[in-house]
């Protein structure tokens, strides 16, 4: 059989939109289901951890339910609901500065990623000194768990560019680190004598 006439495995963020604006609540569904980690991610990317961090994404998912008729371009749902989020959560620092969440506050993603360190403190202020274009492609990959294509997808880049957006936090992020790194060295050399 053609090309023609397969089935998709999966409709478009546009075909989806279309459905969802005639009332389809599965496609609304799907939309949703879609885009709430890329949405948690760009919440944490400007928040970093938040006690009010289900809150934001909460929010920003139902001010785009609400605001479907207004989209323009059904195609960029993703990027137009992530905006809502970055808006959001901008407008939350502007009324009061985030206040680092204990991690374990954090919900956990739906498998662990890494087992961190007992003290996650220096690693969130580390981040949270990162630019939100870097943060973003950070909590994108460590934490929504996406891969290189989806991401550049989702932030309209190229997969060169979500790598090099990764390989400039990692780097960073270990420049940051690397003066915490050999303080604990040094004190626990000491503690070896």
């Amino acid at each position: 059989m053609g090309r023609k006439g397969r089935w998709r495995l999966s409709s478009s963020d546009g075909d989806l939109v279309v459905r969802a604006q005639a009332g389809d609540r599965s496609a609304l569904a799907s939309l949703v289901t879609r885009h709430v980690g890329s949405v948690r991610a760009c919440v944490l990317a400007v928040l970093g951890p938040t006690s009010d961090l289900d809150d934001l994404v909460q929010e920003a998912l139902v001010r785009g339910v609400d605001g479907l008729s207004s989209l323009r371009d059904p195609d960029r749902f993703g990027p137009w609901l992530r905006g809502i989020a970055r808006h959001l959560s901008v407008d939350r620092i502007r009324r009061k500065p985030p206040a680092m969440a204990h991690l374990d506050a954090v919900p956990e993603p739906a498998a662990p990623i890494l087992e961190p360190p007992e003290d996650h403190a220096d690693l969130w202020q580390a981040i949270g000194t990162l630019s939100e274009t870097l943060r973003e492609a950070l909590h994108l990959f460590y934490v929504a768990r996406l891969g290189y294509a989806e991401i550049g997808e989702r932030l309209g880049i190229t997969t060169a560019a979500v790598n090099q957006r990764l390989t400039r936090a990692r780097s960073q992020l270990r420049e940051r680190l690397a003066p915490l790194e050999e303080r604990v060295g040094d004190e626990g050399v000491e503690d070896a004598r």
